[in-house]
């Protein structure tokens, strides 16, 4: 949901609701993550072991970037992940100019690893901008989860080679088939 100040500045936060085992009726929504003054935004999830991990954009210290925001299944968000807590993570480990822009996280897992794509700016006339941006994929092997959290998401590939001059690559996810092979979209 969006919601605004008097300033007329505009936020966003990520919520969830849960439905019966029939889908009839479904719960209140709860605030999963909110960062004061910030729009987290862009929602995938994923279920491991005891937690939930959701890739979110994040802009709180910059332009956008993923981030992922965990908490356990056993409490379902009963309360909301903000900008400071450690269940909030970076997931990758290479650093990307905070000027850069680098949104649309989409997250899912294989048999083995956690897998994350994004889309940024970087190789694009103006890196700060989604104008010619172009899909990045990063992951991080399921045994190299300490504490939850995933410690070594720093290789990545460019999927689809564009001319970032006039063309871009926007918007995109992931599909695991199975055997730790994935589909780019």
């Amino acid at each position: 949901p969006y919601c605004s100040n008097t300033a007329g500045d505009v936020f966003q936060n990520i919520s969830v609701i849960e439905s019966d085992p029939t889908c009839a009726k479904w719960s209140s929504p709860r605030v999963v993550s909110y960062s004061n003054g910030s729009r987290d935004g862009m929602p995938s999830a994923t279920v491991y072991k005891d937690n939930i991990y959701v890739a979110i954009e994040d802009n709180s210290k910059g332009n956008f970037h993923p981030m992922i925001v965990m908490g356990p299944v056993s409490n379902s968000w009963s309360s909301s992940v903000g900008g400071s807590s450690s269940n909030r993570f970076n997931p990758i480990k290479f650093t990307i100019p905070s000027t850069t822009y680098a949104g649309a996280p989409y997250l899912i897992q294989t048999d083995d690893y956690f897998v994350l794509s994004y889309q940024d700016g970087i190789g694009s006339k103006d890196a700060s901008s989604l104008n010619n941006a172009t899909m990045k994929v990063v992951f991080c092997p399921k045994s190299e989860v300490e504490n939850g959290q995933f410690k070594s998401m720093s290789w990545g590939s460019t999927p689809f080679s564009i001319d970032q001059t006039n063309n871009a690559v926007l918007w995109n996810s992931l599909c695991d088939l199975g055997g730790n092979k994935i589909m780019a979209v």
